[in-house]
């Protein structure tokens, strides 16, 4: 509980929006789904777990055929990884932006400056 408390979760939502979605090209089932995923693995701590399609299907209101599809492409995306399938379901393991290799992060630019505050009599010979 006190590993959840202590990560950066503000940032890590920014980075699925400013860096995962629009560079994984993910639609609007790519993050609803990757949201709901997220939600009940990392954000409750767990490494990964168990997801049924039937109830993936009715909690984010999209239809199995398609979930099964987001699912796959989430795979291949690097969101996730699928490390077993059974019967049950599908044992899930969420990835964060920071976690997936290859992922293209913004430069970080450096402050506009403020010409109001630059004493531009200073220093002059």
């Amino acid at each position: 509980m006190e590993d959840r408390m202590q990560f950066d979760w503000i940032a890590t939502y920014a980075d699925i929006e400013d860096v995962l979605v629009p560079g994984l090209g993910l639609n609007a089932y790519d993050r609803s789904l990757y949201y709901h995923l997220l939600r009940h693995t990392r954000l409750k701590g767990k490494e990964s777990a168990m997801f049924a399609i039937g109830p993936l299907s009715k909690a984010t209101a999209i239809s199995d055929f398609k979930v099964r599809e987001v699912i796959r492409d989430l795979h291949h995306k690097g969101c996730l990884r699928i490390e077993e399938r059974t019967r049950l379901g599908h044992l899930i393991f969420v990835l964060l932006p920071f976690e997936i290799p290859g992922l293209a992060r913004p430069r970080t630019s450096e402050p506009p400056l403020d010409p109001l505050s630059i004493d531009f009599f200073a220093n002059r010979q």
